[in-house]
């Protein structure tokens, strides 16, 4: 067991899912509608899923270390 709740899996699943969707439309060199799409996320599920997404789209490319990221510790 993660130690997790159902709820924070779902969070968690919702970031991975609009992290996804960004880095694909960033590929494919969609920078306008990547900007567009976070918009609406942060206006449909606020600004911490934002940043949540950048941070793990970040993470991903090697931008950032994992203990750099916010509430690690280490």
């Amino acid at each position: 067991m993660t130690g997790r709740t159902p709820e924070q899996i779902a969070a968690g699943a919702r970031c991975i899912y609009h992290a996804d969707i960004v880095q694909v439309m960033v590929s494919l060199g969609d920078v306008d509608g990547a900007h567009a799409y976070l918009s609406k996320i942060e206006q449909a599920e606020g600004e911490q899923l934002v940043r949540n997404v950048t941070d793990l789209i970040a993470l991903r490319l090697g931008l950032i270390p994992p203990e750099m990221l916010p509430g690690k510790d280490g």
